[in-house]
């Protein structure tokens, strides 16, 4: 008798635990807005949650029989099948198939465990798989097999190795998608071409593409041809969201124009001649229209509902989007290139809006002549310009020095701007005619014959030689550095390359703290040379102790920049007794910095009033 109340009583207990599990199942149902398909393709694995499952890579096997599996299939290739439902009048070509391995970052690993330990949420196989990510895909072949059920593919899986999970992915050029995440245990042996594979025991139903099949209406700024951005406008219910996200996890390869304007890399072009699908879309509750004019001219942006699983209809008025006065807002510009001076025109120059959506380059003409329709009124545009210049006596290319042809004049990059209102633009005017004057490059040649050209060499570290170009600055009274977009070896100098008139000096570096001035020369059109003259510099130690003990410091790093901030700094490491030899020393003032290990240290030393022949840097935390 005490014996069957003892088994009444296990029977009752066993009962409790599973009405237990049945109220805090770990996986809720969807309550709202989970639209079919994804049901559908998820089926499988949601009613999967509560059995048992593989553990993920790195976890104990949850009894000794899933452990003797998984022995077993680590020991043989694994590899995968699936069947693909066909949809309901599936006109799609071929199928692209991919198998993505999963992967658990460790610090989201070490993470679920101390939850668990902690008697937290997230305990079990299903919150591993909330925590993998694909860190591959791998292609797959899809295949009709002969005793197949018809409209039923399958999909084969090369040899993948081990992984929490597998997410299987297959689409069609329309963006028809099959995807599930498969667990090994979940899977049975079948044979297929006389191979060994691991077969997913439900068919995947195929997801319907979301989209919209776009028009545009009223096109009254008479483009004709637009560009289209697309923003996302993602569920609120984090469950939906989390579908729509990983079925977006692959517009980049289902679709790569559609993910390029999802990321603002490149509009889609739409015309007003014909309606555009533009599918798929992530299955979002809507999406965010922004029509652009070709030119870049950016209309009020629309918001979309869209249709999970369906294509639907949508229109964009480009009146109301743009504005009744949107076309008084363009204006096209007729330009016409020539150089500076002389008013050449420049053919074959190819000049670009960088930046701009559409077709934003246009090449010359014989006259010098381009186009761009549609620009903005309200606001200046760049434009970029690579031309070649006329001729010059320098620099000389190594066909002239060797009497091989005459010099090939190389192209150069130029930026001008178009500022409608800058240019006092008629409101009434639709076009601007506008002539752009090109500046042609004058040359400063710095004069270095071979011996200083040695001299220049001697002790000089790559990066170095490296030569700076400095213009006079009459009001301040100065030398200021300055770009220069041409620094050329000549045989018998350094050209270096002039937009402006100025007087100029060439600045060769040996190092950061060494360097040689050319004489200072006027540049006005044409060229102009001035003598390079090398004199070697002084020289000096750096001696790095310890603030602290007083001890010198063997092994500290030592860097010390000079008046040229563009200029690498001179670097290197204390010996055994602390000391660092600078080599020649020509400039005025010096910034020396030291550090060895949580110790450092900075010394700025004015050469001008005195030049040391050792210079000290104390190093300490935080000094």
């Amino acid at each position: 008798m005490k014996s069957r109340n003892v088994l009444v009583a296990a029977c009752a207990a066993v009962l409790a635990i599973f009405v237990i599990l049945l109220i805090f199942a770990p996986e809720r149902a969807r309550e709202t807005q989970e639209y079919e398909p994804i049901a559908v393709a998820k089926a499988a694995q949601e009613a999967a949650t509560d059995t048992p499952r593989t553990a993920p890579v790195g976890t104990p096997a949850a009894t000794p029989e899933a452990a003797e599996q998984t022995a077993a299939a680590s020991a043989a290739p694994f590899r995968l099948a699936a069947e693909l439902l066909a949809p309901v009048g599936d006109a799609d070509g071929g199928v692209t198939a991919l198998v993505g391995i999963t992967a658990i970052a460790p610090e989201d690993l070490a993470e679920m465990e101390a939850q668990q330990a902690a008697g937290g949420e997230g305990a079990g196989a299903r919150g591993y798989f909330e925590l993998a990510n694909v860190r591959e895909w791998i292609p797959a072949r899809v295949i009709a097999l002969p005793d197949g059920e018809a409209g039923v593919r399958t999909l084969l899986s090369p040899d993948l190795p081990d992984a929490p999970f597998y997410r299987v992915a297959a689409y069609t050029d329309r963006g028809t998608l099959w995807l599930a995440d498969v667990f090994p245990a979940e899977t049975e042996p079948r044979e297929v071409e006389s191979q060994e594979y691991r077969m997913v025991p439900q068919p995947i139903e195929p997801i319907a593409p979301t989209g919209l099949r776009l028009r545009l209406v009223n096109d009254t700024l008479g483009q004709g041809e637009y560009l289209l951005r697309l923003s996302r406008r993602p569920a609120e219910d984090a469950l939906w969201a989390e579908d729509a996200s990983r079925i977006g996890g692959l517009l980049g390869r289902m679709a790569p124009a559609i993910a390029a304007a999802y990321r603002e890399e490149a509009p889609l072009a739409v015309t007003v001649d014909e309606a555009a699908r533009l599918a798929p879309l992530y299955p979002d509750p809507a999406v965010r229209l922004t029509l652009l004019t070709v030119s870049g001219v950016e209309a009020e942006p629309m918001v979309v509902e869209l249709a999970p699983g369906q294509i639907v209809e949508a229109e964009l008025d480009i009146g109301a989007l743009f504005g009744d006065d949107a076309a008084a807002g363009l204006v096209d510009l007729r330009g016409r290139l020539v150089r500076e001076g002389s008013g050449e025109p420049i053919a074959g120059a190819l000049v670009e809006r960088p930046g701009a959506p559409g077709q934003n380059q246009r090449i010359t003409d014989e006259d010098g002549r381009f186009v761009f329709e549609g620009l903005p009124r309200a606001r200046e545009t760049k434009l970029r310009v690579l031309a070649a210049g006329p001729g010059s006596e320098f620099p000389a290319t190594a066909e002239e020095e060797m009497g091989l042809g005459p010099r090939r004049a190389m192209p150069r990059v130029h930026w001008l701007t178009f500022d409608p209102v800058a240019d006092a633009l008629e409101e009434s005017a639709t076009e601007a005619e506008v002539t752009f004057e090109v500046p042609q490059f004058r040359w400063l040649l710095a004069e270095i014959d071979e011996r200083e050209r040695e001299r220049l060499a001697i002790g000089a570290k790559v990066p170095y030689p490296i030569y700076v170009l400095e213009r006079y600055d009459e009001g301040a009274d100065a030398w200021r550095e300055t770009g220069a977009e041409e620094f050329l070896r000549e045989a018998d100098g350094i050209a270096v390359s002039i937009e402006d008139p100025g007087i100029y000096r060439v600045v060769a570096a040996r190092s950061a703290v060494d360097m040689a001035y050319s004489e200072p020369a006027l540049v006005e059109n044409g060229e102009a040379r001035t003598p390079l003259d090398w004199e070697f510099g002084r020289e000096t130690q750096i001696y790095v102790e310890d603030a602290q003990t007083g001890r010198p410091v063997g092994g500290a790093y030592v860097a010390i920049s000079g008046p040229y901030g563009s200029l690498p700094p001179l670097e290197g490491e204390t010996a055994k007794d602390g000391y660092f030899e600078t080599g020649s020393v020509s400039v005025g003032q010096i910034e020396v910095f030291a550090g060895y290990g949580d110790k450092e240290g900075t010394t700025l030393v004015d050469l001008d009033e005195e030049f040391p022949s050792t210079i000290t840097v104390r190093i300490g935390p935080g000094e």
